[in-house]
């Protein structure tokens, strides 16, 4: 009888450390959410402000929802200007930032879809190009003149460059998205109407960093799509 009790105590023991066990294992492969810094907008920011550090504010956020470029250093953002327009609480992006001088107020943002790029050309953020528009009458006008180029996007939408303006080598090579500045909100509906007359769009430029000539065909305007 002594002996059943001790192959009982030593049984339950080995049932309970099983059980133990198993309780830690399956613990610690539980999904655990990871969440990064990110350097978000404190109050409404206008487009072509100047970023001070009363501006911006840190937060955690999953990082199933952060973006490639978010900036996670406030010091990272300060004395660049934003490029469109921020709301409370959004992340402040890299691609959406300039070190070159603020646009005026009355300039916008236009984004353009690429359809196709000419073979040994290449753009990149501070070309300056000029926006073209040529009927299949024959006919053709410059729509702006000397405007210039503030991001360029890949398929995936990634920036083709870092803030610092060296490749980015993940985002590969072929633009998908030109960013360029328009003067005002009226030049901005004068080209998005000639595209929407069938007018075929280039983007012809001067290479401002020694790239060679830029031609490219522009679709579309691209317009994201906020998720």
């Amino acid at each position: 009888m002594q002996i059943r009790k001790v192959l009982r105590m030593a049984l339950a023991g080995t049932v309970a450390a099983g059980g133990f066990y198993y309780a830690v294992t399956t613990d610690s492969y539980r999904e655990v959410e990871i969440r990064k810094d990110a350097v978000v907008a404190a109050r409404p920011i206008p487009a072509g402000t100047t970023l001070e550090a009363s501006m911006l504010r840190t937060i955690r956020i999953p990082e199933s929802v952060s973006v490639g470029d978010a900036v996670v250093s406030i010091h990272d953002a300060v004395g660049k200007a934003v490029r469109v327009e921020m709301a409370v609480n959004e992340p402040v992006r890299a691609s959406r930032l300039s070190s070159t001088p603020a646009l005026p107020a009355e300039s916008r943002v236009m984004r353009l879809g690429v359809t196709m790029v000419t073979v040994g050309t290449s753009v990149r953020p501070g070309d300056v190009v000029d926006i073209l528009a040529a009927r299949k009458e024959g006919d053709s006008r410059v729509l702006l003149k000397g405007t210039r180029v503030l991001a360029v996007y890949g398929k995936e939408g990634r920036n083709l460059f870092q803030a610092d303006g060296t490749p980015n080598k993940e985002a590969g090579l072929t633009p998908a998205v030109v960013e360029v500045a328009v003067p005002s909100l009226e030049t901005a509906l004068e080209i998005r109407k000639t595209m929407q007359s069938g007018a075929e769009i280039s983007l012809v430029g001067y290479g401002a960093h020694g790239s060679p000539v830029t031609v490219m065909e522009a679709g579309a305007e691209h317009t994201e799509q906020e998720g």
